[in-house]
């Protein structure tokens, strides 16, 4: 992070690869896998740009309040130690007061935005009308998922010109805002950024967007990411070649849509139609209480899991694939109690695919005695909790302070 602010803020002139500073026309890129912690990094990049001189940070997120919520959430909660101490003011731009004084504009200050019209409408309000003192700030601006929203053109029906699109041109022109503006773009997927021209002269719609230097984020060594799914996929000596199991298209066509000729839910132990997502639905069981166990008996906190089911936007499906899901539960629920036999093959099957795994990754294998005991008591405990993500008022009631989804059971 250190390196990244001095390149971004400090380092001297050089060519299109050998850093800065950076402007508004001269953005940097931080470049990070998925879920390797851009987040967490892009808030210690502000913290330690504030020590550097930067006054003022507007962090913009991809168009969903959820996105925005848990950006808000993530950076109070990193921030709470300066925000206690009166030394950072931290605002979502929807509920940014029109009141404050100087004393407030002395402080550091971040504005969290979603790339929609009336929260980029909202900051140019801000810097314009209520607060113009902003504009002699040093700003850093973040571009979170900057492949998102960032490079978009139309062509106008009148003039047969291309133009950019509205959250495009306010997003380019917020980079020539203040007085000294240092521009980071922040995704795990730059494609369409370096393949811009990064002279403006080339570029006469927008200032350039590809980025003058780029860091890249490392990973830690446990790190699980397409290289794992997908490199190691056909190497028989890791444990990625047990993770994938294909889903059939007739499969996937039954959690679209309710069709009671095709599978009815009194079905779900036993249908061959949802055998796969059965299967994982079971793994998964499994999986976690293996890991507790594992956890209890190394003395370490149990944690608690979430599986993700993920295969349809509409929300239609969505309804129909919380039911299936449902019905599967409840039907492993009936089995402990009225048929333990069977649920018991199911739960040795899964058991033995998961012992291939820990066995090459050298993890310790609980006794499978153990194992039927603790998912049959997950099972007839209610430890399992079924719940529709679909909304952005759902996602943020069911986000923890710090942001991150709340796991209320194991």
């Amino acid at each position: 992070m250190a390196r990244t602010v001095t390149r971004l803020l400090e380092a001297p002139g050089g060519g299109s690869n050998e850093g800065g500073p950076t402007s508004g026309n001269r953005p940097a890129m931080l470049l990070g896998k998925i879920q390797s912690g851009k987040t967490r990094s892009f808030i210690g990049i502000i913290a330690k740009a504030f020590d550097k001189g930067v006054d003022f940070a507007i962090v913009l997120t991809k168009g969903t309040s959820a996105l925005s919520e848990q950006t808000m959430r993530r950076i109070t909660a990193d921030f709470r130690g300066a925000i206690e101490d009166e030394n950072v003011l931290v605002y979502d731009i929807m509920h940014l007061p029109k009141n404050l004084t100087r004393y407030h504009l002395g402080k550091k200050i971040i504005v969290v935005a979603k790339k929609q019209k009336d929260n980029l409408k909202r900051i140019f309000e801000a810097l314009r009308n209520h607060y113009p003192d902003l504009q002699t700030k040093r700003l850093l601006i973040i571009d979170d998922e900057a492949d998102y929203a960032s490079l978009t053109y139309r062509r106008n029906t009148d003039t047969d010109e291309l133009e950019p699109g509205k959250i495009a041109r306010w997003v380019d022109d917020l980079r020539s805002a203040t007085a000294s503006t240092s521009f980071l773009q922040v995704t795990a997927t730059p494609y369409s950024l370096y393949l811009q021209p990064s002279d403006a002269a080339d570029t006469p719609l927008f200032h350039p967007v590809r980025p003058a230097f780029t860091e890249l984020l490392p990973t830690h060594s446990t790190y699980v990411g397409g290289d794992f799914f997908f490199g190691e996929a056909d190497d028989e000596t890791s444990p990625a070649h047990f993770v994938y199991e294909e889903v059939s298209q007739d499969e996937r066509e039954v959690l679209k849509k309710s069709d009671g000729r095709v599978f009815r839910l009194a079905q779900a132990l036993t249908s061959t139609r949802i055998a796969v997502l059965r299967h994982a639905l079971l793994t998964f069981v499994v999986a976690t209480c293996t890991r507790r166990l594992q956890q209890e008996a190394a003395g370490i906190k149990r944690q608690r899991y979430s599986f993700i089911v993920h295969t349809e936007h509409s929300r239609g499906s969505h309804s129909w694939q919380a039911s299936v899901v449902g019905a599967v539960i409840e039907a492993f629920v009936k089995a402990a109690r009225d048929n333990p036999a069977i649920l018991e093959e199911l739960i040795k099957t899964s058991w033995l695919d998961l012992q291939r795994s820990m066995s090459l990754s050298g993890e310790p294998v609980p006794a499978f005695p153990d194992v039927l005991s603790a998912v049959r008591s997950a099972l007839d405990g209610g430890e399992l909790m079924v719940t529709v993500v679909n909304s952005d008022n759902q996602v943020r009631d069911q986000l923890d302070e710090e942001g991150q989804l709340r796991l209320d059971a194991p």
